[in-house]
């Protein structure tokens, strides 16, 4: 005779918490990419109009910083605020 031992499991289903990290993927990259191609669009209209950043090198280097960061920062947000949502649509 043997015993089975029923642990009760919490939380979502393993392949629920898959498919909303996916939706969360998608969801960040499209906003990542919607990010980029906003901050290249006005660095490439700077350009064009001849606005050219400041010869301040620290001033400069953060305008660079914010161009990568902010739509990685936007993205990443968007994804962990998709995952939560899409985990408790049930």
């Amino acid at each position: 005779m043997s015993e089975t031992i029923n642990t009760p499991e919490y939380g979502p289903p393993p392949m629920d918490v898959l498919i909303s990290a996916l939706g969360a993927l998608v969801i960040g990259a499209v906003i990542w990419a919607g990010g980029f191609a906003t901050f290249w669009g006005v660095d490439y209209l700077t350009a064009m109009f001849g606005i050219f950043p400041p010869a301040d090198q620290l001033l400069n280097s953060a305008i660079r910083a914010a161009f990568v960061g902010i739509p990685i920062l936007a993205g990443l947000g968007a994804a962990w605020v998709s995952f939560r949502f899409l985990l408790k649509l049930d």
